[in-house]
């Protein structure tokens, strides 16, 4: 019986724990939107360069959160990069840095886009939504 009601005390101490975590880290969750405008895009990125290269240039001018640099499926550098701004004037700082040089390339920053799904992003000839062909003559279709 002891164990029982240890077993529950604990249980008891562990929701309690829970509640107040919960209360917390609601204060601390960022909106998606949020994180999207503390970012920024870096383009012409030297293949070899590392996270930890890019924030040590980037914290120049604001605290930086998080860098990612994109890959491929072999694990090779796509040579951009998303660099995550700890506060919400970092990305206006950072514009600052386009065309400086990084590992001997300039670098082209310019604010991180968020897509919508469905939606396209240029009417570009082929891009959707296609036009609609018209139809070509074929001696085999009955003429209207």
């Amino acid at each position: 019986m002891d164990e029982i009601e240890s077993l529950r005390l604990k249980l008891r101490q562990l929701e309690e724990e829970k509640s107040q975590i919960q209360e917390v880290g609601a204060d601390c969750i960022i909106s998606a939107e949020e994180i999207d405008r503390r970012s920024i895009y870096v383009g012409n990125v030297e293949y070899s360069s590392t996270p930890e290269d890019l924030a040590g240039f980037f914290s120049k001018v604001s605290p930086v959160n998080r860098v990612t640099i994109l890959c491929n499926a072999l694990g090779q550098s796509k040579g951009f990069a998303y660099v995550e701004f700890a506060e919400p004037s970092g990305p206006v700082l950072a514009k600052k840095l386009e065309g400086s040089t990084f590992n001997g390339r300039p670098l082209k920053v310019s604010e991180k886009r968020t897509n919508i799904p469905g939606r396209p992003q240029s009417r570009q000839p082929g891009s959707w939504p296609r036009p609609r062909r018209s139809r070509r003559f074929s001696p085999y279709r009955r003429p209207r």
